[in-house]
């Protein structure tokens, strides 16, 4: 519950149980890569996160 109201939206939302965080410039490469762009960016999402909205090229 903890994480769910304060903590880290990646744990509650994205956690692949390998406690892998990335930083911006590799989720960019990663959408990139994944033949995606970046649509929208939703900063301060919580405490210091960041939402990324993808569509396809």
């Amino acid at each position: 519950m903890y994480s769910l109201t304060a903590t880290s939206l990646y744990f509650t939302c994205l956690a692949n149980g390998c406690s892998q965080m990335y930083h911006h410039e590799d989720m960019l490469a990663l959408i990139d890569k994944a033949d995606l762009k970046l649509d929208k960016e939703y900063t301060d999402v919580g405490f210091t996160h960041t939402l990324y909205r993808c569509v396809s090229k």
